[in-house]
């Protein structure tokens, strides 16, 4: 963290957890914004005496080393296995032809939630879709496997240049 900032990792109760253990991280300093203008309703969703609630989940370790695994509305729940799309799109950019990738959550029609990818490919390149599910699966083990993968030409993005992940499941047939 930056001088004069604080990090932190909590459970959904708001409550620290213990160094090394997944929790949303919270940040707290003179740097730190005291809210929304005029907004004291949102304010009170992301502000907790005084830790800014950044809606990242992450570690923080015994040196207060901070290790951001994804943004909580991103984490897929898959059978009771929290998954991690920033890792399943690492996995898939590293198979061959893949440019880029996004993961992201579909409802899954025995509860929660299955994974699902839509991937942009180099020009030549063809889609391998079981080469794909091998790859995250060797890697990450079976709950990361995609039931749907898609290609596409670009990924949408929104005003700020991210991948609109929303879009991308709403558009699922």
């Amino acid at each position: 963290p930056l001088p004069g900032v604080r990090v932190r990792a909590v459970d959904s109760a708001g409550r620290p957890v213990p160094a090394g253990e997944i929790g949303e991280l919270s940040v707290r300093g003179g740097n730190v914004t005291m809210g929304y203008v005029d907004d004291p309703e949102l304010t009170a969703t992301v502000l907790r005496d005084g830790w800014l609630a950044t809606g990242d989940l992450g570690t923080v370790d015994g040196d207060s080393a901070v290790r951001i695994l994804d943004r909580r509305k991103d984490v897929i729940l898959r059978g009771g296995v929290n998954v991690f799309s920033v890792q399943v799109e690492a996995v898939l950019r590293t198979a061959p032809g893949v440019r880029e990738a996004a993961v992201y959550g579909i409802p899954d029609e025995l509860g929660g939630e299955a994974v699902a990818a839509a991937v942009v490919l180099a020009d030549a390149a063809t889609l391998d879709v079981a080469g794909l599910r091998t790859l995250v699966g060797r890697e990450l083990g079976i709950s990361a496997v995609p039931r749907r993968v898609q290609r596409v030409e670009r990924l949408p993005r929104n005003a700020n240049g991210k991948v609109d992940k929303r879009r991308l499941r709403n558009d699922q047939p």
